[in-house]
């Protein structure tokens, strides 16, 4: 079997009953479409690159799984079914892959990077960190809006 994952986005407004019924459900429809559950990872409310459908965070479960092409576009069907889903991603991890053993390896592994990530949320830019690299405060260049230096294909009009 081959070895995939997806990364969905929930909207941020549901119970948390429902984020652990909508894992639920589809760890369930590749189970019944012929793959195997691995892994769920819910990885809780963050926020988000740009907007999707009006939200500004979202609900972010990581989901491991073995199976075949046609586990994976059933899960993208039942997906795109769900309003309350509001983006998703699959990647291919392996193309030959031993469900018994990727659950072996799941549950033996490390704590994921997730903390590192969540450690760094507080992180803010400031003239504090340019002086840390070599930079004084003076030294970072201010862009008036007039530029001297011409882009090929630039007009004076």
């Amino acid at each position: 079997m081959k070895y995939y994952e997806t990364l969905y986005i929930l909207s941020p407004d549901l119970p948390n009953e429902e984020y652990d019924s909508l894992a639920q459900k589809f760890s369930d429809v590749v189970d019944r479409s012929g793959g195997v559950s691995v892994k769920v990872s819910m990885w809780g409310k963050r926020p988000l690159a740009y907007e999707i459908k009006k939200f500004d965070r979202g609900f972010f479960i990581l989901f491991r799984y073995c199976g075949t092409s046609p586990t994976v576009l059933e899960l993208a069907r039942e997906m795109r079914l769900d309003e309350r889903l509001l983006k998703f991603q699959t990647i291919k991890l392996s193309d030959d892959e031993d469900p018994e053993a990727a659950k072996e390896r799941e549950a033996n592994a490390p704590v994921s990077d997730r903390r590192d990530y969540e450690e760094n949320q507080d992180f803010s830019l400031n003239n504090d960190d340019f002086a840390e690299d070599g930079y004084e405060e003076d030294d970072i260049p201010a862009y008036d809006g007039t530029s001297e230096n011409k882009v090929d294909g630039d007009s004076e009009e």
